[in-house]
């Protein structure tokens, strides 16, 4: 299997797929960084000019990248309930 890697709140992980849902992601990450929390919002940073996308912790994001494109970036942050009563 390909060694993959992504940054997630500046810490660089590495995994053996090429695509990880979003708990997946948080699951490797807390490997590198235990103090990482499971419940919060996992993001993936625009790359370029564009708006930042909420990961769902099912959704799946593939993580190669080819010529040109870097590795992904991804951030944390607790949830938010804007617009939720």
């Amino acid at each position: 299997m390909p060694n993959v890697f992504f940054f997630c709140n500046d810490k660089k992980v590495e995994v053996d797929a090429e695509s990880l849902t979003g708990m997946q992601i948080k699951e490797a990450t807390l490997k590198v960084d235990p103090t990482l929390n499971l419940q919060h919002d996992l993001i993936l940073q625009a790359n370029g000019p564009g708006e930042d996308q909420q990961i769902r912790d099912g959704e799946p994001v593939t993580l190669t990248h080819g010529h040109g494109t870097g590795p992904k970036h991804f951030y944390t942050r607790p949830p938010t309930n804007f617009g939720k009563a």
